[in-house]
């Protein structure tokens, strides 16, 4: 049993064959998957697709590249209140695109840790290029949460988990040139260790180039597998319990 943790299932990218991408990936060993929003249409077909099948829970969440004139916060929170969204997000702070302003993606990030934290639920963070700004606010606000897509430094992590977060890999886990990920992937406590596809995106060796799916997230739980010392299925299983604890999947 393997959960991915962060995938875009909702996205019409999958419209033509999700019933079958989802049977490829109970075949590979990923039982659950959390189904993630970037803005309110993908964050609802998220939850309506959670609300269908068991194997699935849903996030509702603003990205911070869609976030510029985003003026409904009525709707993402309730959406927050909803019984298959078990997280907030995905939010967060990302330097190397230009698509909104800092200050709008600080006021969008700032507003949806708030929402999350009355909600009682975690948040799940985007972060490319924004390490130190995203990690001083989410010390400010102080929210549970996860680190999606983890590609930071060994002190990005060490911070991260001091301010209580988990800390998930993807397919960028498995590239030939990421030793140092790797590395640092090595450093992460056994109990804060999550697994994701980012599914259709940032697919796993040996599938660059082509669309990622859920199942490919074994291939990314093996290399966590070997950086952790650990059996495939010690992984699995340490990995699972992880994702159920943080998004509270019974």
């Amino acid at each position: 049993m393997l959960t991915d943790s962060h995938c875009h299932l909702a996205y019409p990218d999958f419209d033509a064959d999700r019933a079958a991408v989802m049977e490829r990936a109970l075949a590979a060993g990923v039982t659950r998957c959390v189904v993630i929003g970037t803005d309110t249409a993908s964050s609802r077909r998220a939850v309506e697709l959670a609300a269908a099948d068991p194997r699935l829970r849903a996030t509702a969440g603003i990205h911070p590249n869609d976030c510029t004139g985003f003026g409904d916060w009525a709707e993402l929170e309730r959406l927050a209140a909803d019984p298959p969204v078990v997280a907030l997000g995905e939010t967060g702070l990302d330097w190397f695109r230009t698509t909104a302003t800092r200050e709008a993606q600080r006021e969008a990030f700032a507003r949806t840790m708030d929402i999350a934290k009355r909600a009682g639920k975690p948040v799940v963070i985007h972060c490319r290029e924004a390490y130190d700004d995203t990690l001083d606010m989410i010390e400010a606000a102080r929210p549970a949460g996860v680190m999606h897509c983890f590609a930071g430094e060994e002190r990005h992590a060490k911070r991260s988990l001091d301010l209580g977060f988990y800390i998930s890999f993807a397919g960028p886990l498995t590239y030939r040139k990421n030793e140092a990920l790797r590395r640092t992937a090595a450093l992460v406590p056994r109990d804060r260790l999550l697994v994701e596809t980012d599914a259709p995106f940032l697919p796993p060796e040996p599938h660059r180039g082509k669309r990622n799916e859920p199942g490919f997230a074994r291939l990314t739980a093996e290399c966590l597998a070997k950086c952790a010392g650990l059996a495939f299925e010690e992984l699995a299983r340490i990995e699972t319990e992880n994702a159920a604890r943080l998004f509270g999947w019974k």
